[in-house]
């Protein structure tokens, strides 16, 4: 069996799959979580895993590792700590353990932080943005009566998103929003997450163009995971044949308009971070001719 130590030796040494996971949790739900306080968040729409009378306590992005095979599987998705199971669930697949099951859970101060979680099977190890709230939280939620439980409002995956960070919202459309979906639209989710991936390293690139990227983002971004939503919700709340044929409709071309769009700004990055590149060229050459040297005497090539 795998342990603690061979998954830290092979993320040292590049052999487990691994990525930047970077937080949905609001900050008030951290700070009460450390002061044994718990929030009850919605149900992700659209999702038939949760049971009548189950409680979802906290949702978080996570990376899983399972030992398959004398190495570890890899699985991303969204980890949701209900009042009966520890659930990590992704686009296309999930996998869950009872408490009632559990034998023992731990936390390793190495970095990354890691949640090891023991039951009937193979364990399970956690990588979260913040381990030792989760770590808390599974504690929390396994002695309820040390724990105080705030009811209302509750909060939801698609609200705590919209003001998440720009990586996070990447890991979502990547691993967690087209869960539920027809496949048609899942490929055009799968293609946006591309594209906003290669925003995000063109931003990186040219970080001067961050504040005209996040007001298109900022524009766009939360309606599309609200019309997400939406759209499971719908869709599987039983309408006339029609009426989801219309939903399906309208969903996959605002899906499809905002992968275009998310090009379209890529390409208008790059042609302005060129303008900007050819305008500071020819500073520098009407700089060095002002201080006295002849044209032929500059050779700057592009």
């Amino acid at each position: 069996m795998k342990s603690i130590a061979d998954l830290y030796a092979g993320m040292k040494n590049g052999i487990v799959d691994q990525k930047e996971i970077m937080t949905v949790l609001p900050g008030d739900v951290t700070k009460d979580v450390q002061r044994d306080v718990l929030h009850v968040f919605m149900r992700p729409p659209g999702n038939d895993l949760f049971r009548s009378g189950e409680t979802l306590y906290l949702t978080e992005h996570a990376e899983v590792f399972i030992e398959k095979d004398d190495a570890f599987e890899t699985l991303f998705g969204l980890l949701c700590l209900s009042s009966e199971r520890i659930i990590i669930a992704s686009d296309d697949r999930h996998i869950e353990l009872p408490y009632a099951d559990m034998v023992w859970v731990t936390m390793y101060d190495e970095m990354p932080q890691i949640i090891e979680i023991r039951g009937s099977g193979l364990p399970w190890m956690i990588r979260v943005p913040d381990a030792e709230t989760v770590y808390r939280c599974i504690g929390l939620i396994r002695n309820k009566e040390y724990a105080r439980i705030i009811t209302e409002p509750a909060l939801s995956y698609e609200e705590i998103l919209e003001k998440a960070d720009f990586d996070a919202l990447v890991f979502a459309f990547e691993h967690t929003l087209s869960a539920g979906l027809p496949e048609d639209i899942r490929k055009v989710i799968r293609e946006i997450a591309s594209n906003a991936g290669d925003l995000r390293d063109i931003l990186r690139k040219y970080p001067d163009e961050m504040n005209e990227a996040a007001r298109f983002l900022s524009d766009h971004v939360p309606s599309a995971i609200r019309l997400l939503a939406s759209c499971k919700e719908n869709l599987y709340s039983e309408p006339g044949k029609d009426v989801r044929g219309r939903i399906h409709d309208e969903v996959l071309g605002a899906a499809d308009a905002l992968n275009e769009a998310l090009r379209n700004k890529i390409e208008e990055i790059r042609k302005e971070a060129a303008k900007k590149t050819i305008a500071g060229a020819d500073a520098l050459r009407t700089g060095i001719e002002q201080d006295g040297l002849r044209p032929g005497e500059i050779r700057l090539i592009f």
